[in-house]
């Protein structure tokens, strides 16, 4: 993932966001996806980038960005994944039918398999 994204992971205010947003999406139509592929684009990637990050900045992310990740979903509905729910997701993620994402939140339904619901 491109060095665009890092000042993102910094934005603190909805201006700050804005603007770094405009940038992701002018660099992500530069390689050819229409306008609103490039705002789905940018926002799934940022939301897995802010994944790497502690859970406040994943969580401003998110909000700023109105992004959830790809495999975790929304910090502000399931909260931060376990060590243990993170390594099983990544497993799955590369292995089945997660890649393919046809899970909406993933990290949810690990939950409910794990709580037999």
């Amino acid at each position: 993932m491109s060095n665009i994204y890092e000042p993102a992971m910094a934005a603190q205010t909805q201006a700050e966001a804005d603007s770094c947003f405009k940038k992701i999406v002018a660099h992500v139509m530069s390689t050819g996806a229409a306008r609103q592929e490039a705002e789905k684009i940018a926002r799934e990637n940022l939301a897995y980038r802010a994944g790497y990050d502690d859970n406040e900045t994943r969580a401003r992310v998110e909000r700023l960005f109105k992004c959830a990740h790809p495999v975790f979903g929304s910090i502000a509905v399931n909260g931060p994944p376990t060590p243990e729910e993170a390594f099983e997701l990544g497993k799955r993620w590369s292995t089945t039918t997660f890649a393919t994402g046809t899970s909406p939140d993933p990290l949810a339904a690990l939950r409910r398999e794990k709580s037999g619901a």
